[in-house]
């Protein structure tokens, strides 16, 4: 039996105090804390240097240097990488962060968190493919924001382990909305049994998933503190 793809998750707190913000700038690069500075919110500037600050210091740890010599580049579409591995994906919502690390070559990986919020009118025909639309209306309207969440998830997880962001085509895949059974139904140009999705609870009224082209090989999920 080919042995499980390893993935490690580690869920964190933005939030903090903004000395201690500035003390934890001091491992970002200059790029980095330019980019916080051109936060117009202090709140955002906070989570995205405490996002950097906590990624930069566990993939140190991994690797084996220190964290303001961790040499993170871009990747073709602009996502944040290391030449020589491991692979990784960071995701922030309402003031968590989730990053998920694997040591495995050649896997494509994501990882996305949302905060539950009341949907926008027409969302779903923006972000959903046609299967999954009639699958959200298929649901107990009591059920649908859960599920419309659900679902989201798993293709922000998707599209993020493959690097297109907002350049994907949301209705060239379509993943299920049952809470039982994440996995994906339908990719156009590639094989949906190649990848394996799973799903985790980062906190009170937030979903999150993990997304992993794998080959077809199941994965294994750890926390990590």
């Amino acid at each position: 039996m080919t042995a499980a793809v390893a993935i490690d998750l580690w869920l964190w707190s933005l939030d903090c105090a903004p000395d201690e913000a500035s003390r934890r700038s001091a491992v970002l690069t200059e790029a980095e804390r330019a980019r916080a500075n051109r936060f117009v919110h202090d709140r955002d500037r906070v989570c995205f240097i405490s996002g950097r600050w906590r990624l930069r210091g566990i993939l140190a740890g991994i690797v084996g240097c220190s964290p303001e010599a961790l040499a993170l580049q871009a990747g073709p579409n602009g996502k944040p990488e290391l030449a020589e591995g491991p692979m990784f994906n960071l995701s922030h919502a309402a003031g968590l962060a989730a990053l998920v690390v694997t040591q495995e070559a050649g896997v494509l990986l994501g990882v996305d968190i949302e905060g539950a919020r009341q949907v926008d009118p027409g969302l779903d025909a923006y972000a959903f493919a046609p299967e999954e639309r009639a699958a959200l209306q298929a649901l107990d309207p009591a059920r649908r924001q859960a599920g419309f969440f659900l679902g989201w998830t798993r293709k922000e997880a998707v599209v993020k382990a493959t690097g297109e962001g907002l350049r994907a085509n949301l209705s060239g895949f379509a993943v299920t909305l049952d809470p039982d059974q994440p996995r994906l139904l339908r990719f156009d140009g590639q094989n949906p049994a190649d990848w394996r999705l799973h799903d985790f609870r980062p906190g009170a009224d937030l979903a999150g998933a993990i997304a992993c082209h794998t080959g077809g090989r199941e994965i294994a999920v750890t926390r990590r503190a």
